[in-house]
C-alpha cells in the first residue's frame, strides 16, 4: 500500500501485459508485422491508456456521486488483481516467446484461462466488498462488468484483428 512500490508494480503490470499482448498478436497474426518494437510499444501504450482512462473515469464518477471511498476500494481491488496478473503472466509470456507448435498453443490457452480466472476473482472480490456499500444486485454489477470491462476489450480485439487483416 506504499506509493512507490505500488507504482513500480503497476509499471511492471503494464510492461509484462504489453509484452504478453504483443506475443498474442504475434501468435494470432504470425510474423506479418515488420516493426516489432513499434508494435510492442503500441501494445504497452494501449494498455496504459485503457487503465488510465478507467482510473480517471472511476475517480471522476466517485467524486461526482460522492462515493470516493467506494471507488477507492474498487480501484484498490483492481490494482491488486492487476499486480498479481502481471506477476503470473510474465513467466508464461517468456515461455511463449521461446516456444512453438503445440507447446505455444497450450501456453496461450493456459494464459487465457489464468486471465479469465483473475477477472472472475476480481469480480467476486469487488462485488463482495462493495455490495453492502452500494446496495446493488449482482445483476446490475454484472451489467457494469460487461459494459466497462468486457465490451472495451472486445472492441479493441475487433480493431486489432481488422488492422492486421484477420477474421473475427
Amino acid at each position: 500500500q506504499s506509493d512507490l512500490p505500488s507504482l513500480l508494480m503497476n509499471i511492471f503490470f503494464i510492461l509484462s501485459g504489453g509484452f504478453y499482448l504483443y506475443l498474442l498478436l504475434y501468435y494470432y497474426s504470425g510474423p506479418s508485422f515488420s516493426n516489432h518494437w513499434l508494435i510492442l510499444g503500441l501494445t504497452t501504450l494501449v494498455l496504459t491508456g485503457i487503465y488510465m482512462m478507467k482510473f480517471v473515469s472511476l475517480k471522476f464518477s466517485g467524486w461526482l456521486f460522492g462515493m470516493e471511498e467506494t471507488t477507492d476500494l474498487y480501484i484498490f481491488i483492481v490494482g491488486l488483481m492487476n499486480k498479481l496478473l502481471g506477476i503470473f503472466i510474465l513467466p508464461i509470456a517468456v515461455l511463449m516467446a521461446y516456444s512453438s507448435g503445440a507447446l505455444l498453443a497450450g501456453l496461450v490457452k493456459i494464459s487465457l484461462f489464468l486471465i479469465a480466472a483473475v477477472f472472475l476473482t476480481r469480480f467476486i472480490r469487488s462485488y463482495s466488498s462493495l455490495r453492502h456499500q452500494l446496495k446493488i444486485s449482482i445483476f446490475h454489477f454484472f451489467l457494469y462488468l460487461c459494459a466497462f470491462e468486457i465490451v472495451p476489450i472486445l472492441i479493441l480485439y475487433k480493431l486489432v484483428v481488422q488492422y492486421f487483416g484477420g477474421t473475427y
